[in-house]
């Protein structure tokens, strides 16, 4: 009865096969029958029964027209165990055969029969167009806690919002798809939000800040720094990345682009200045993200300070968030 499961198996499956493979033209006839010489090999010795708590497999690969099948039987000889599967492998999926449970009589009802569809991976794979949110802030002396003569520079954390737009990012497979290096070009925007009533002073020698002696409705810093990230990207399942575990390890350095600060008040209304408020135009840093699934949280730690050398107190920018866009 087994074997007229598995021949119903693989039937169907080279239909399956057979269907969605192009047609092609009338083969020529084939060429007059040569003699076979006898094979003067001694025949190969059986496999060995397997042992107690041992699996045995048979193993068989055939083809159908350009598509290679390797079939395997698995008859467990484990203790009070009925595990006997057969597994239909080929290039782009994978077909599962539970005959533990069968009964002469109503096999067709117990018969368990799983496909698995395999992704065709790419060595080098390229998205455009990822985009993580998150919030700043400051590091000051290995701890989030900025001392009391700070308080004028810790902006607010819920309010100070980390965009994270990754033009473009690549990732080269490495070691069977599960390590890979990535690397690409990112746009990152840093919006610091306070609630004091305080004005950042430009084209200062260093930090400045003074009272505006103004009620403020809006008052924050904003810069733009071009990044290049390169880093491993670990993978437990590159199959299916929905039920993958991913860990990201790496660095990033980039240069400023653009900053400003922007005040809201009701005897001035909207003001904007264009200056870099003493903070140092390049920056580096560690880099590291986790992912359960589609889920991807991710974190950066600058190793070069907020402020250029003398010119401000020494704070290391800090940036946590989710990936809204993953890769």
């Amino acid at each position: 009865m087994k074997n007229l499961i598995v021949s119903l198996a693989l039937a169907l499956v080279a239909l399956v096969t057979v269907a969605q493979t192009p047609s092609s033209p009338t083969p020529p006839p084939p060429p007059p029958p040569v003699e076979e010489i006898p094979d003067i090999n001694p025949p190969t010795p059986p496999t060995p029964p397997a042992g107690p708590g041992e699996e045995v497999t048979d193993t068989t690969t055939f083809k159908i027209g350009d598509v290679e099948f390797t079939i395997k039987f698995k008859d467990s000889d484990r203790k009070n165990s009925d595990d006997d599967r057969w597994e239909i492998d080929s290039e782009d999926r994978k077909i599962s055969i539970d005959l533990s449970d069968i009964d002469d009589e109503d096999w067709e009802d117990e018969i368990e029969v799983e496909v698995d569809r395999k992704r065709k991976l790419k060595n080098v794979k390229t998205r455009w167009l990822m985009l993580d949110l998150g919030v700043n802030t400051f590091a000051y002396d290995g701890t989030l806690n900025l001392p009391n003569e700070l308080d004028l520079i810790d902006p607010v954390l819920g309010k100070s919002i980390n965009v994270n737009l990754h033009a473009l990012k690549q990732r080269v497979n490495l070691i069977k798809h599960h390590a890979n290096l990535m690397y690409g070009l990112s746009f990152n925007f840093h919006n610091y939000k306070y609630n004091h009533n305080h004005t950042f002073v430009a084209n200062m020698d260093s930090l400045t800040i003074v009272d505006s002696e103004m009620s403020l409705s809006k008052n924050k810093l904003t810069n733009t720094f071009m990044e290049v990230p390169l880093y491993l990207n670990f993978e437990t399942n590159p199959q299916r990345p929905g039920r993958s575990v991913s860990i990201d390890v790496g660095v990033f350095g980039g240069m400023m682009i653009g900053m400003h600060s922007k005040q809201k008040s009701n005897n001035n209304g909207k003001t904007k200045v264009r200056d870099s408020f003493n903070m140092n135009k390049f920056r580096a840093g560690l880099m590291a993200g986790i992912g359960l699934g589609p889920l991807n949280f991710y974190a950066q730690y600058a190793l070069t300070p907020l402020f250029s050398d003398g010119e401000g107190p020494e704070l290391y920018p800090v940036n946590i968030g989710v990936s809204i866009i993953p890769f």
